[in-house]
């Protein structure tokens, strides 16, 4: 046999063959040749947070093509806080630093509300510091640990004191609220009828506590279209109110008012007393 010739070349897509002849008697035979390796090229898209990739080989011979996905990647959240302030709503949002795919927004409801422990105190010669709560745009309690509080210097004295609330954490901006301290209450110790009138006294309190006096009275209990008698000077200590309906059952009450820089600031009123006018 000879070395044999090719009659047909291998391929990758196809067998070849190879043809021997015997020397002596010219026999011929034929020996397939196998396919050959394809001889791929790679084209890669790669996969992002948003979009799966793909490997993309071919063949440059014969044109045949392979494709294999590439899972997508996962997102590279970051979180930034817009904070909440007192007219508007803030949110906590986790967004994709890659593609701006937004995970998780969580919101958080503007500070609405402040409020104090009291509104007023009767004084007592002692610093007040009524406690803060703030609730949010729902009604919610927000955390101390969201605001600081500042208040008023002083604070024992008669007079209207600020209470100044800074917020701070998630939220942003003041809110603001006062309260005031007003002078002690006196009682009535002694209430006559007299003719178509009555006479009240009543306990005297220090003038650093009272400018005056207001005596209230009605013929209904709730004080309902009650009047008020006046008492100028912290040392008076009894009045008269005459003119009034006789063989009539009046009510009456009394509370001392203090007057600072201009303003008049009133004690709570006394207990409520009773007693009926003569004819």
């Amino acid at each position: 046999w000879d070395d044999g010739r090719v009659t047909e070349a291998a391929s990758c897509c196809k067998e070849g063959s190879k043809l021997y002849t015997c020397t002596v008697c010219k026999e011929t035979r034929t020996e397939t040749i196998a396919k050959t390796a394809h001889n791929f090229s790679t084209t890669t898209t790669p996969a992002t947070c948003s979009k799966a990739g793909e490997r993309k080989e071919t063949c440059t011979v014969c044109g045949e093509t392979r494709v294999t996905a590439i899972p997508m990647l996962t997102h590279k959240y970051t979180t930034t806080v817009t904070k909440a302030t007192t007219k508007k709503n803030g949110a906590i949002t986790q967004k994709c630093s890659v593609c701006g795919h937004v995970g998780t927004r969580t919101e958080i409801p503007y500070a609405k509300t402040m409020k104090l422990s009291a509104a007023s105190y009767a004084y007592s010669g002692k610093a007040r510091k009524p406690s803060v709560t703030i609730l949010d745009a729902k009604g919610k309690k927000i955390s101390s640990s969201n605001y600081t509080v500042t208040y008023a210097k002083g604070r024992k004295k008669i007079g209207t004191y600020k209470v100044t609330v800074k917020l701070k954490g998630n939220y942003s901006g003041t809110l603001s609220k006062t309260f005031k301290i007003v002078p002690k209450s006196t009682r009535i110790t002694s209430l006559r009828g007299t003719k178509r009138g009555i006479t009240i006294k009543w306990k005297k309190q220090l003038s650093k506590f009272a400018t005056g006096y207001q005596i209230q009275y009605s013929t209904s209990r709730s004080f309902r279209g009650g009047k008020i008698l006046k008492v100028k000077g912290s040392t008076k200590i009894s009045a008269r109110k005459t003119g009034l309906k006789a063989a009539r059952k009046y009510y009456v009450r009394i509370r001392t008012y203090k007057t600072v820089s201009g303003k008049t600031y009133y004690s709570s009123w006394s207990a409520v007393k009773s007693v009926k006018t003569k004819r």
